[in-house]
């Protein structure tokens, strides 16, 4: 018998799930900023907490008033469903993963929790969870999961009291955290030479009093900016010279000063052919940013991300990726980030 159909299904499975989890840190920031919306019937707690799972259960039953089958092509479902598996795994350990095939009385193929090995637990399928608390409409079926895994990791515990349950990273959240770490003395580099450089950044630009590191500052910047450059392109170009890395460098110190957790960032991705490492700010194709730091939120699942020259860039834009219409600023490099 051919294996060929197995090995397929696997490829596919893992593809849902590399998808899945490249996907998380965007959808649990648009989750955040749905259910902290001032407009939310809900009050939910986003701090990722078990205890924070009865308001999730709330916010769903909320959405699927009249209960329903739980796609994940419905945005509410596929977010609780990554807010239910984050405060799992933190309280069972483990990884995440992706069932093979349909199980009975499940919504089908489904993201799953696969608890730390040493507790001996089945995968936990979240769909079938969301399902079930849609269906049964206690307020109660998340918090029940998290009470049975509780009594798995305390049993597990009274069985041997040095062990306790270990999240392990996908492979694509270890690649990003191998990138970030193999970037790291670049950009310790580059902050130290931008600090240093500062001074006379700021006495160069004519307005020495106006740089103070607040939101505010940065509508001065930006009509420097505006002033000085017709569109991207001109800015790309600059991109190497002083006054488009002290701008970077100023928008990214902005930034941290102004968020909860904000650092800067610096992904030394490898290239192919050669799988070589691109160099901060290095040669190449200069409409991209990825080469160039970002400030982002790292110990925050929900965190926000962003490329300072990235923002520049988007001062010119006229209409986003999906052709509508913007109005891009400065001080609103910190929309998406939790504050």
């Amino acid at each position: 018998m051919s294996t060929r159909p197995l090995a397929d299904e696997v490829d596919a499975v893992e593809r849902k799930l590399r998808a899945w989890i490249f996907d998380l840190p965007d959808q649990l920031r648009e989750m955040r900023e749905e259910t902290q919306d001032e407009y939310c019937p809900c009050d939910m707690s986003f701090d990722f907490t078990p205890e924070s799972l009865s308001g999730l259960e709330e916010w769903l039953l909320a959405e699927y008033e009249t209960g329903g089958r739980v796609k994940l092509d419905f945005r509410p479902a596929r977010w609780a469903a990554y807010y239910l598996g984050e405060v799992l795994l933190s309280v069972a350990g483990g990884s995440w993963g992706w069932s093979r095939r349909p199980a009975k009385a499940a919504p089908g193929r489904q993201p799953v929790i696969c608890p730390d090995p040493a507790l001996d637990q089945s995968p936990i399928p979240l769909l079938k969870l969301l399902e079930r608390a849609t269906a049964r409409r206690t307020g109660r079926v998340f918090t029940d999961e998290v009470d049975r895994l509780r009594a798995e990791v305390a049993e597990r515990r009274r069985q041997d009291p040095s062990w306790s349950p270990a999240v392990r990273p996908h492979p694509v959240q270890q690649r990003q955290l191998d990138e970030v770490a193999a970037g790291q003395a670049e950009l310790d580099v580059w902050l130290a030479a931008r600090a240093e450089a500062f001074d006379g950044w700021a006495r160069e630009t004519g307005r020495p009093e106006s740089w103070d590191f607040t939101l505010d500052s940065l509508d001065a910047l930006e009509g420097l900016v505006r002033s000085r450059y017709a569109g991207p392109e001109e800015v790309s170009a600059a991109r190497t010279g002083p006054f488009v890395q002290g701008a970077v460098w100023y928008i990214g110190e902005v930034m941290c000063r102004n968020a909860r957790a904000a650092e800067w960032r610096y992904e030394a991705r490898a290239e192919a052919p050669d799988d070589t490492t691109l160099p901060l700010f290095g040669p190449g194709d200069r409409s991209s940013v990825l080469d160039s730091p970002n400030v982002s939120q790292p110990s925050l699942r929900e965190g926000g991300r962003l490329y300072p020259l990235g923002a520049l860039n988007t001062l010119f834009w006229e209409h986003d990726e999906l052709d509508e219409p913007m109005d891009a600023h400065l001080r609103d490099v910190l929309d998406g980030f939790a504050r």
